[in-house]
């Protein structure tokens, strides 16, 4: 019995063998290729043809092969007779002729001449502008043989006579304050290579009017364009997830801003005092708005904000007073104080069930105010929250006369208090 299970065994050892013999795409234990496209067991590649793509100056190509979807391998023909490994054809690179590529057209741009530079590894950072005498830079991609790949903190800080900068491929940070106050500056190019844009990068560049952030930049730091006057339209890519702190304070001339759905928080004071700006979508992904976040934004006409957000930070819409409308979610549970003060075109809010507070002078001075809806799910009123609604004439209250009458509810709220309250099965 041990005899015949032991000379089991060994066959199905030896089919095992032979199974893993004949894998696709290899020669079977005769040695022999099989069949053109298989191998000696009759095992047939199942091949698909890929086309050829032309490499450009600056993106890679590949050759024209055939991709086998059992094993992985590729081959040069149709019939597997071939194996290839190597499928990329390089970039060509720019060819340039009196200051233009040959290939694309794009412009040849010159590294300027005199830029400070120091050696920080194996790579160059730009720290300061030297000797150069350009108004219009290029920052180079390469310095002495190796890559440039920071700009350094107040690298170009009161570089006033600066109108715009070309940042070559390949940097990958602007560091804190490394434009601040170059108040000349109207224009510059970042690569795709850009992860982060420090603290007050380019502060007080208040001739910029346009910027385009690349997909590869993941976080705008806290001041990255404070003052910014003359900055109209910003585009928040989607590689960023949090618009820090200061961000775009101040940019009184931004009329729209795009929000990438990847951002999750919207900073303290990220939007403070942009008068121009009249909408802004908040995308679903943000949970925290910050205090002061849209602080006299004086033409917003209306706002939603999305499901995930579960606090409205103090002051956060703060004398918006063109302020028509606004949608609160079931997610928030709290509305700091001021949060909506002095939003004196707000005529109605209706309160979602899942708000447990409302924080003092969160309405204070909404003057066009004439109806407001409150949950029963409330148990405080702030101080001052609807002082000076002095248009509010109807609470609709979700609870009871008697619910009602055990809300603490703050000092100065005269206006709420003495409106018309409907308890819930009255309206």
């Amino acid at each position: 019995m041990k005899k015949k299970l032991a000379v089991t065994l060994l066959a199905v050892a030896a089919l095992a063998a032979g199974l893993t013999l004949a894998a696709c795409g290899e020669k079977g234990p005769t040695g022999d290729g099989g069949e053109p496209g298989g191998d000696a067991q009759g095992h047939v590649h199942a091949l698909t043809h890929v086309a050829a793509v032309e490499a450009t100056c600056t993106e890679p190509g590949s050759v024209e092969y055939w991709t086998c979807s059992g094993c992985g391998k590729n081959f040069a023909d149709e019939d597997a007779s071939e194996e290839i490994t190597d499928i990329i054809i390089p970039a060509t690179g720019h060819h340039y002729e009196n200051g233009y590529c040959v290939d694309c057209g794009e412009k040849e741009l010159i590294p300027s001449e005199g830029l400070e530079f120091t050696l920080l590894g194996n790579a160059y950072a730009v720290i300061g502008i030297g000797t150069c005498t350009d108004t219009d830079i290029v920052i180079p991609s390469v310095y002495n043989g190796l890559p440039v790949t920071i700009i350094g903190d107040n690298a170009f800080e009161d570089c006033t006579s600066l109108t715009s900068v070309t940042i070559g491929n390949g940097v990958t940070s602007i560091g804190t304050q490394a434009f601040f106050y170059c108040d000349s500056l109207r224009s510059i190019a970042i690569p795709d290579s850009v992860t982060s844009i420090g603290l007050g990068a380019f502060a007080y560049c208040d001739s910029l009017t346009g910027i385009t952030i690349p997909n590869s930049v993941t976080s705008i730091g806290l001041s990255a364009f404070y003052n910014c006057r003359s900055l109209t339209s910003i585009a928040i890519p989607d590689s960023v997830t949090s618009i820090g702190m200061n961000a775009f304070l101040d940019c009184d001339r931004l009329t729209s801003v795009t929000i990438s759905n990847s951002v999750t928080s919207i900073g303290m004071n990220a939007f403070l005092d942009c008068i121009s700006l009249t909408s802004i979508t908040i995308p679903d992904g943000v949970t925290f708005i910050g205090e002061h976040a849209f602080h006299d934004c004086i033409s917003l006409t209306s706002i939603t904000i999305p499901d995930g957000v579960t606090s409205i930070g103090v002051c956060a819409f703060y004398g918006c007073d063109s302020l028509t409308s606004v949608t609160i979610p079931d997610s928030v549970t709290s509305i700091g104080s001021n949060a909506f003060s002095g939003c004196d075109s707000l005529t109605s809010v209706t309160i979602p069930s899942s708000v447990t507070s409302i924080g003092d002078y969160a309405f204070w001075g909404c003057y066009g105010l004439t109806s407001v809806t409150i949950p029963s799910s409330v148990t405080s009123i702030g101080d001052y929250a609807f002082k000076e609604c002095s248009s509010l004439t109807t609470v609709y209250y979700a609870g009871t006369e008697e619910q009602w009458n055990e809300i603490p509810i703050g000092k100065y709220n005269e206006e709420l208090t003495e409106a018309t309250i409907y308890f819930k099965g009255e309206w």
